[in-house]
């Protein structure tokens, strides 16, 4: 019986533990596509300033003001702009499939993002606290800690076999 209930404990510390795990990995990668996101519209920026400085340059190199190679490096520029907003599209992208599927959504479609990052905080940390809480709460310690009492169930029960019979 002994044995039963603490196999039946280790069964719901490892479901526990699965269920954070579930839960920080959807929460990490709902992060990673804000993070993307903005990447995309940094990239953007990028890209219509570039192309300003492109118009710029063509208009200072056909009044003589510039050498033409000055475009030339504009324009190599614009393209590593565009090359670059691509790569974060597609960034953004493969974060928005990698969150789809942790929830259970159809890849390929469209997320709405409605949590917005908040402003960080001025926090206290205590180091004996801290190291308390996470023993207490971190589910891989607490899996550690119930294979530890059925170990010591099966020790006990392997004892008790080796003792003679009546």
């Amino acid at each position: 019986v002994r044995s039963a209930q603490s196999t039946y404990a280790l069964a719901e510390v490892a479901a526990d533990a699965a269920r954070q795990q579930a839960v920080a990995d959807a929460a990490g990668s709902y992060w990673r596509l804000r993070y993307q996101r903005r990447m995309v519209e940094i990239a953007e920026q990028s890209r219509v300033a570039t192309e300003e400085q492109l118009r710029i340059v063509a208009a200072l190199v056909s009044a003589g003001r510039l050498a033409p190679v000055e475009s030339t490096r504009t324009q190599a520029a614009l393209a590593q702009a565009e090359r670059a907003k691509l790569e974060a599209m597609a960034a953004e992208q493969g974060a928005e499939d990698a969150l789809a599927s942790l929830v259970g959504e159809p890849l390929g479609g469209v997320i709405s993002l409605i949590s917005t990052p908040p402003l960080p905080t001025e926090w206290a940390l205590y180091e004996d606290t801290v190291v308390a809480a996470v023993v207490q709460g971190n589910p891989e310690l607490r899996v550690a800690r119930s294979k530890s009492d059925q170990a010591q169930v099966d020790l006990g029960n392997a004892r008790h076999a080796l003792l003679p019979e009546l």
